[in-house]
């Protein structure tokens, strides 16, 4: 999975402070100073916005209804309306995730909304995780759930009652007819494919062949007797994508092995008996007839999610680079949001200290790694040229990066950041040359730097004397690289560790993020610091209790980052959206900051990455609403 954000930065703008309360506590067992939140860097999902200074953020699908666009923004759990390429405006959602009921459109809670589907004078649409359709009524700004019963997942039988039924997780939509919706889901846990009709308010079962029983569909185009889909088929880790055309019979009449295994969305190449579908970065075409594929168009993709035909040309979703794409008959580019703006950040994943004035922030879809001036409240590209590509050696500039997720500084300012599976550093000419690994990954240590390997690393943390500590997180192990260029593993049999801090040359504090636990090492033994260890498969499946109490007797989720001021540590609690404060004298652990809710709200987070302190401030990488935010401590 790629990892998530959306902001808005122009070359050089000085931010406004629009300082909101926090949920802080001050007592006598919990001595935290009252904090502000600030938010320095980013626009909210509830802001609306102009069509040239505005990314979405991980947008999924989106419908065209007269002169309008109706984008799912998922990631930030609302609807938006781009008019006339001009202005983007909030239809639906309140930015937090989650559910309650029916009613005013912008008073509903969504989680996570993608496919969405013109239905007369409203729009239906796929609300994902609360496993629901539901309906944005046009004329009077309302929202009615049509199928589904929140929170519970379940494929409908035969003739079931649309409202009264479970049902799976949808991915996309299409209209059979002015009165039917082809409606394909995914058990996700073992991804079994059905298909319905959605028609009268009852659903109707669609048998698919057997090629079909598994997949997750992610286009779904009808026309006559026929069904064409593109289809992820499970196979080893990412799966093989299939493009076919079926009968509402069951039969198979094609079936075409086709490239790539990111994006989505399909629709007919007009006039020909071609279609085109998004492949991630690019969009391929085949041939229905002779399955004769090829590349349509690409170059300026991120992930492809969808294709939207025009009366000319086509508008694409572009969900990592946050864009509405228009492109014309042939595949050649037109115009996209955010062109107005030459420096909009889309997901700033980490960030560091670089010097006493300045704070580097690492994007992790957007190519660059952005300087933030404390004193100035100016932003300018430390490095980066904005493109999605593997980073080349050579001159900061003259390059972009894939998917980085961390950055640190050392002593000499010298700056490293990671990505696939390799660690790079940005010297202080400016120069950007390969440190250690490689796009390969591996398991290697005991040996030069050259030739160490890692595997998907998610913490990079100098100490005093530079060593640089590497959480290896998929090989569930923290490396150290020593000045000397010798790597060594000195900590094993963790569960994909996030953050390391260093305490000191002889003690560091680690989130062992899917152990939802925190623990201290001094280089002899680990000792458990706050959360009670639960170790699970993946992230996400923690806990949330015990404020008030002993940290040790606490329940995380899914730790990222640790903060150690002299007061006690602060715990970036990720997945239960909050930041928890661990007195050094009672050891006693309670919320500092968040309410637990995902999503935005002056005291919400969502999915937030990383923080750090610098100069009185806890800088805190909201990633999932993209901002950055900081609170001041002292």
């Amino acid at each position: 999975m790629k990892v998530l954000g959306t902001l808005i930065i122009s070359a050089i703008i000085f931010f406004s402070s629009g300082c909101t309360s926090s949920s802080s506590r001050l007592d006598n067992n919990n001595p935290i100073l009252p904090g502000v939140r600030e938010n320095i860097i980013g626009k909210t999902a509830i802001d609306d916005n102009e069509y040239g200074s505005y990314l979405f953020h991980l947008p999924e699908s989106a419908v065209i209804v007269g002169n309008d666009i109706y984008i799912s923004e998922t990631f930030n759990n609302v609807i938006k309306k781009m008019s006339d390429f001009d202005q983007i405006t909030v239809v639906a959602g309140t930015g937090l995730k989650g559910y309650n009921g029916d009613g005013k459109a912008k008073e509903v809670m969504l989680s996570g909304p993608t496919g969405i589907l013109q239905d007369g004078d409203s729009i239906i649409f796929v609300d994902a995780q609360n496993y629901l359709l539901r309906k944005l009524n046009l004329s009077d700004n309302t929202i009615e759930t049509i199928a589904g019963i929140q929170g519970s997942n379940g494929f409908p039988e035969n003739g079931a009652l649309a409202s009264g039924t479970s049902i799976e997780y949808p991915y996309a939509l299409t209209r059979k007819s002015s009165t039917e919706i082809l409606v394909p889901m995914t058990y996700i846990p073992t991804r079994e494919l059905r298909l319905y009709i959605l028609r009268d308010g009852r659903f109707y079962s669609v048998p698919l062949p057997v090629e079909l029983k598994y997949g997750q569909c992610k286009g779904i185009v009808t026309e006559g007797d026929y069904i064409y889909m593109n289809v992820l088929v499970p196979n080893g880790s990412n799966g093989d994508k299939f493009f076919f055309k079926i009968d509402y019979n069951g039969n198979l009449i094609q079936k075409y092995d086709v490239r790539g295994v990111f994006g989505g969305g399909m629709t007919r190449l007009r006039n020909t008996s071609k279609f085109i579908y998004g492949i991630g970065t690019a969009i391929d075409y085949i041939d229905e007839n002779t399955g004769e594929q090829g590349g349509y168009s690409g170059g300026y993709y991120g992930n492809v999610t969808e294709i939207l035909p025009l009366s000319e040309g086509y508008i694409v979703v572009d969900s990592d680079k946050g864009k509405l794409i228009n492109i014309t008959e042939n595949g050649g580019f037109i115009k996209e949001n955010g062109d107005q703006e030459s420096l909009i950040p889309k997901s700033l994943i980490d960030g560091t200290v670089y010097d006493e004035e300045n704070i580097l922030f690492l994007d992790n879809r957007g190519g660059r790694i952005y300087n933030f001036n404390t004193k100035t409240s100016k932003v300018t590209v430390f490095a980066g040229n904005g493109k999605l590509e593997q980073t080349k050696e050579g001159d900061k500039f003259n390059t972009g990066f894939w998917y980085p997720t961390n950055i640190a500084v050392d002593s000499n300012k010298n700056v490293y950041f990671n990505e696939n599976h390799r660690i790079l550093k940005i010297d202080t000419g400016g120069q950007i040359t390969v440190f250690s690994g490689d796009v390969q990954h591996g398991d290697v240590s005991n040996t030069r730097r050259e030739t160490a390997r890692y595997k998907s690393i998610r913490g990079l943390s100098f100490s005093p004397n530079d060593t640089l500590y590497v959480s290896d997180t998929y090989n569930d192990k923290i490396k150290a690289i020593y000045p000397n260029g010798f790597v060594q593993t000195i900590l094993s049999d963790l569960n994909r560790p996030h953050g390391v801090e260093v305490m000191s040359d002889t003690e560091l504090k680690i989130c062992d993020s899917w152990s939802n636990y925190v623990i201290t090492y001094d280089f002899i033994s680990t000792q458990q610091f706050a959360g009670i260890k639960n170790k699970t498969v993946y992230q996400g499946y923690g806990g949330d209790s015990g404020d008030g109490g002993s940290a040790k007797d606490a329940r995380l989720n899914t730790p990222h980052r640790t903060v150690t001021i002299d007061r006690g540590t602060y715990i970036l609690d990720t997945f239960n959206n909050k930041i928890k404060f661990v007195n050094k004298n009672s050891e006693v652990i309670n919320t500092a900051f968040g309410d637990g809710v995902q999503g935005y709200s002056e005291n919400s987070f969502n999915l937030p990455t990383n923080m750090f302190y610098h100069n009185g401030y806890l800088y805190v990488t909201d990633t999932g609403n993209g901002l950055v935010s900081r609170f001041f401590l002292n």
